[in-house]
């Protein structure tokens, strides 16, 4: 053996373990090659960004090992700087050529010609005697570990790079750099051609186009000549996964930039086909509530703080997988055969992913947010990578930027649906880019004149452009810029693929995998069009029947590459789902700073619909919790009517049959109850970890039965067939779908229709009927779930509650639920909507811990109003509502006084422990509308909810209008009697006899939340 090579010693020993950190340096900088159990291998300088991200992988997860858990990280070996350096200094002439292109991409010179020779001097390398013997060593020992791993021969790896700058904080170098599967360890050649290719690719276009850029903007990027002469490059050699499952796992949410939350995306087979955004992918969630606490896994009990929240399955089933094929000794594309887990992994896997992702965030990311490559083979998880997350990590939590959409859509505007990449909004006219399946040289070359047009298009006409493609891939990129574009769409990929990535980086409005768009494209107006002459530099834009579009290049008569942009489109992210609405809508950026935001006494609380909307909800500052969460929009989002789920349940436990369209419905081997509640939970489980501990107010379910009429198994079919027996259909058959046997079919409508469902089959008279209690249960029983994970900070509440018996009934019910599962029973919210709880509310006051007004139905009752006439007018700010709202409060407020001693607006830390003084507050449409009622509210109620898009203007109106209540109270001379005469006054609230319905007891309330002593 050479000077310098590696000499094997098994992990307990660890090479120079003893030594002192120095030695272990001085000695490290000499070594060909180390491997991830090597202590100076988490050292960058001497394994590159990868390399000592798996040796820091290795020992954060020793741990969960030593436990018995199953994770673990593949061998790796690592040809490090000192072996990259003598094989590129075996042809001198790599370096001059290196010195040149310094040169040139000083002077911002093309050296594309120049990159393309150093990459195939370096193709024609031969490794020294020193390197051969050194690489030898190598490969037994990574075949040594590879059997003892239970691998088969031809033991493989993976060829990886490692760049010395790869993987910071504020550049991750993702995916730039060659990475060669698959390579037989017993096929030396092959194993050093893959060797060469990764070298080369440190001279890649892209990458060392990106280098220059982050050297541009301050980076401490090492120079070309250095890179080269002193091999600050490293190179991985890692025993190959064949995964039965892949992912990606980020220790942050990456749209909303979350930090709490954990996504990760996985799908069946090898990684290359979900990254590349070829196959649907399912999104794994988990959460950081509270202290660290024992988490079971497989069986084992770890300390940890993350809770699994659930897996949302691919948006379709995935119908290809990628896997390495023996006999063929390559990686094959192989259709999935049924059975398989509809959700890629189970819950306990997607618990394991969580730990090991916590595991590094803390051990690797020193608590700063990381990105995992991970599979899943052979009943163990290996983690195959980890970096840091680059685009959250930098961004400034002290400044808030807001996307707000201003003005409702048209009703038939939206013509496409995607996954969300951030929470931004873009207008631009729509430029459809469908190329198909070039190859490299074909796709660069056409972006390439692409970007010619775009600059000449941004230029003439002052519009950025929102284009529109199957995919993008690395070619893309110098078109994926800010300067250029408006936004992607793309109609495959998934938030771990290309545009996402890219767009992340870019901060563009981005959405992949987007729906029915391309239906829509012959409905679209062409614009502009553009055009590129593909010999010589001529380049023209033009408007669509103003100016003609050449045929062929005016200047030389060669031919065209074209393009035409459609009429505008907005693509939205903001609430947690991409949509392409038709036009250019309008929209608006709200910019500020966290110290900025005012602080009043009344807490301005949040409406919420969609769990993803949750997320970017969660990071609003001011927000003191959700007061309102509406489960009907996580019911709309699973589609089925949860009735139907418990009839499908039931005939198929009873022996029965689905027709063909039931089972497109639900995945495999799924019973539809437990898929029903399982969906319910996760969407519950979303909101409430994105605002913990903050507290998340859930409204059951409230849907009309019209709105109900509309869910999937609302009108179905029961068939009795003579041979199959009981059936379940969404269509009338008159045949068995399973025999062919004449059938009986009954009609079923589970809607009653209403003449006015506003007043009718709805809220809690709904949920204790005998036709919908069991499917009311499933929303508990999703409840019960959260908690058990946790998330104590779900409170329900219950809409619509006409009667104190009903109050009675519902919330006995909830409890003893709760109860028989040991679970302590949680806080019981009212809406206060219907005018019942307004004229008698100490008869409902002790069912309920709080109440919430809602303001739609309360004035829609209170005053006979039809809220959705176009004939009569709607306002809530009238007396009648007020006084609607005062008594209730009153009632609440002054049972808080009595029972509990509390006089100010209930906080936490002063309730009485084990009790629950009530609380109050609304969650209508009104407080968003209409700002000056305010000033009404921050007098009666403990908290205001409003829509996201008015959390900062209602913490600006509210702290003003309590400054005027100040003042109102010093004018009054702190005289409680005075205050509420001139409030009564100011609201124009009196009772029967005249007198002010604004109370003594009011005005002493409102004085102690406004931190204020009465004069004695």
């Amino acid at each position: 053996m050479g000077v310098g090579i590696y000499y094997y010693l098994t992990p307990p020993q660890m090479f120079l373990a003893q030594g002192k950190r120095g030695q272990v340096a001085s000695q490290a900088q000499e070594k060909l090659f180390l491997t991830i159990w090597d202590e100076e291998a988490v050292d960058p300088r001497f394994t590159g960004g990868k390399g000592a991200g798996l040796a820091k992988i290795y020992r954060a997860i020793a741990d969960l090992r030593s436990i018995g858990l199953p994770v673990d990280v593949p061998f790796a070996v690592i040809l490090g700087p000192p072996f990259v350096r003598r094989l590129l200094a075996s042809n001198p002439e790599i370096l001059r050529k290196v010195r040149v292109l310094e040169e040139a991409l000083s002077r911002g010179e093309e050296v594309g010609p120049l990159l393309a020779e150093i990459r195939e001097l370096i193709m024609k390398l031969k490794f020294p005697p020193e390197l051969e013997e050194a690489l030898e060593e190598a490969v037994e020992l990574l075949r040594e570990e590879g059997l003892k791993a239970g691998k088969e021969e031809p033991i493989r790896v993976a060829v990886r790079s490692s760049g010395l700058a790869e993987d910071l904080p504020t550049a991750s170098f993702a995916g730039q750099y060659e990475t060669i599967l698959n390579v037989r360890l017993s096929n030396r050649e092959e194993l050093k051609e893959a060797i060469l290719k990764c070298l080369a690719s440190i001279y890649g276009d892209r990458v060392t186009d990106y280098r220059q850029k982050l050297r541009e903007r301050g980076l401490k990027i090492p120079s070309e000549v250095e890179i080269c002469s002193r091999g600050l490059f490293s190179i991985i050699l890692q025993l190959m996964v064949d995964s039965e499952w892949s992912g990606v796992g980020f220790s942050i949410e990456t749209e909303s930039g979350h930090p709490k939350v954990f996504k990760s995306t996985a799908w069946l087979g090898l990684g290359e086909l979900g990254v590349q955004g070829k196959v649907p992918t399912a999104e794994i969630f988990a959460a950081k509530i509270g202290e660290k606490r024992p988490v079971e896994v497989f069986g084992k009990r770890v300390p940890s703080s993350v809770v699994c929240l659930g897996i949302n399955p691919p948006s379709k089933p995935q119908r290809e997988m990628l896997k390495w094929d023996p006999d063929k000794g390559k990686n094959v594309i192989v259709e999935v055969k049924e059975p398989i887990n509809p959700r890629i992994a189970n819950d306990a896997q997607a618990t394991l992913v969580a730990l090991a992702v916590e595991h590094l965030e803390e051990k690797v990311g020193k608590g700063k947010p990381v990105d995992v490559e991970f599979a899943w083979e052979k009943g163990r998880l290996y983690l195959l990578q980890v970096r840091p997350e680059t685009v959250h990590a930098t961004k400034s939590r002290a400044i808030i930027e807001n996307y707000v959409l201003e003005e409702e859509p048209p009703p038939d505007a939206l013509i496409g649906t995607g996954l969300n990449v951030g929470t931004k909004i873009a207008s631009g006219p729509l430029m459809p880019l469908l190329f198909g399946d070039l190859p490299t040289e074909e796709l660069s070359f056409r972006i390439r004149l692409l970007k010619r047009i775009l600059k000449e298009f941004v230029d003439k006409f002052k519009l950025k452009p929102i284009i529109y493609t199957s995919i993008t891939s690395p070619p893309w990129e110098p078109v994926m810029k800010r300067d250029l574009l408006s936004g992607i769409i793309t109609e495959l990929g998934n938030r771990t693929s290309h545009p996402a990535i890219i767009s992340r980086e870019e901060g563009l409005a981005c959405s992949v995998g987007t729906r029915g768009l391309s239906e829509h494209l012959g409905e679209l107006e062409d614009r502009y069009w553009g055009a590129a002459c593909m010999k010589c530099d001529f380049c023209s834009v033009g408007e669509v029947g103003k100016d003609p579009m050449p045929e062929v290049c005016p200047a030389c008569g060669a031919g065209l590459f074209t393009v035409v942009a459609k009429e505008p489109v907005t693509l939205d992210c903001s609430k947690g789902e991409a949509r392409v609405y038709r036009g250019a809508l309008k929209f608006r950026v709200e910019v500020r700073e966290v110290r900025e935001i005012p602080r009043p006494e009344t807490r301005v609380a949040v409406n919420c619909g969609s769990p993803m909307e949750a997320l970017n909800v969660s990071l609003i500052p001011g927000v003191s919790k959700v007061g309102l969460a509406r489960e009907e929009f996580i019911a709309a989002w699973i589609q089925v009517h949860p009735v139907f789920c418990i009839k499908a349940s039931k005939i198929k436990s009873e022996g029965g049959f689905w027709a063909p369209e039931v089972e497109e419905l639900f995945p495999p081997g799924v019973d539809p109850r437990e898929e029903w509640v399982y969906r319910l939970t996760l969407g519950m489980s979303l909101i409430a970890a994105s605002f913990y501990p903050r507290e998340v107010i859930l409204r059951f379910s409230d849907f009309k039965t019209n709105e109900y009429a509309t869910l999937i198994g609302a009108v179905h079919y029961e068939l009795d067939c003579p041979k199959c027996g009981k059936g379940l259909a969404l269509r009338e058959h008159s045949t068995c779908p399973i025999c062919g046997s004449p059938v009986r079919a009954r009609k079923v409508e589970l809607e009653p229709v209403e003449a006015n469902p506003m007043m009718g089959w709805r809220g809690v008279s709904r949920y204790l009927d005998p036709r919908f209690k069991e499917a009311f249960l499933m929303e508990v029983e999703a409840m019960i779930r959260c908690h058990k994970k946790g998330l104590t900070n779900l409170v329900p509440m219950f809409p619509f509650v006409r009667h104190p018996e009903e109050a009675e009934a519902v919330t006995k019910l909830v409890k003893e639920v709760f109860l028989a599962e040991g679970l302590k029973p949680p806080k019981m919210i009212f809406m206060a909507e219907v005018p019942s709880i307004g004229f008698v509310p100490y008869l409902f006051n002790p069912y309920c811990d709080g109440y919430s007004f809602g303001t739609n139905d309360y004035t829609q009752l209170i005053t006979g109003t039809d809220r959705d006439s176009p004939f009569l007018p709607f306002n809530e700010d009238i007396p009648a509502v007020r006084m609607a709202i005062a008594t209730v409060a009153d009632a609440a407020h002054y049972e808080n006084y009595v029972k509990y001693g509390i006089l100010g607006p209930v906080r936490e830390h002063n309730k009485p422990e084990g009790a629950y003084a009530k609380e109050l507050g609304i969650c209508g449409q009104a407080p968003s509308d209409l700002p000056g009622f305010l000033k009404f509210l921050a007098v009666y109620l403990d908290y205001v909810s409003v829509n996201p898009d008015a959390v900062m203007r209602t913490l600006e109106e509210l702290k003003k209008a309590e400054d005027e209540l100040r003042e109102l109270c010093k004018a009054c001379g702190m005289d409680p009697k005075r205050i509420a005469l001139e409030l009564s006054r100011e609201f124009n609230l009196w009772d029967p006899f005249g007198r002010p319905a604004v109370s003594e007891f009011r005005a002493r309330w409102l004085m102690a939340k406004l931190g204020m002593e009465p004069a004695s």
